[in-house]
């Protein structure tokens, strides 16, 4: 598959659906964002008062060694953001307790995802966050805990760059 993004080829399983933005910032125009927000490429606000951090939302894939991972935004509230800005580079944040955010975007195939409760668990200095889902009778809660299948990737991939795009295979 073409990337439009890139120029370059992927296959459907390098491919994995991403958001460049959260949903709040997102639905912005570029004046509102360039006044009203500052963004970082895993970092954001609007006003100084909502807070975003970048994570991935792992699912395991049956069949596959490596996850598939939703690159998505968690809004937090800004002591947990300071508290991921503080550890931002710390060799032993993987060490600290999850925090607690809500899923900042909505994801293709379940409705109830955006606003969802989730643990943001900050994994080291040079790895995105991971997204964990707190209520694993919602659907993507279900996918987490359960993976998901080939075919589901694929389909999550046919949805790959959301909003405005970046190419991150």
């Amino acid at each position: 598959m073409k990337c439009s993004v890139c120029g370059n080829e992927h296959s459907l399983d390098e491919l994995e659906l991403t958001f460049k933005r959260p949903d709040a910032l997102a639905v912005l125009s570029e004046a509102e964002r360039n006044s009203r927000c500052r963004e970082l490429a895993d970092l954001a606000h609007i006003d100084h008062t909502r807070w975003f951090v970048r994570g991935t939302i792992p699912l395991g894939v049956h069949g596959r060694l490596r996850e598939y991972r939703i690159g998505a935004w968690v809004e937090v509230e800004e002591s947990e953001f300071r508290t991921v800005l503080d550890l931002w580079d710390d060799p032993s944040q993987s060490d600290r307790a999850a925090l607690p955010a809500v899923l900042a975007n909505h994801i293709p195939g379940h409705a109830e995802s955006l606003g969802q409760p989730v643990s943001l668990k900050l994994t080291g200095p040079e790895t995105r966050p991971d997204i964990l889902i707190s209520d694993v009778r919602t659907s993507l809660g279900a996918e987490q805990v359960d993976g998901i299948s080939e075919e589901r990737a694929v389909r999550y991939s046919s949805h790959t760059y959301h909003g405005d795009s970046d190419c991150r295979t």
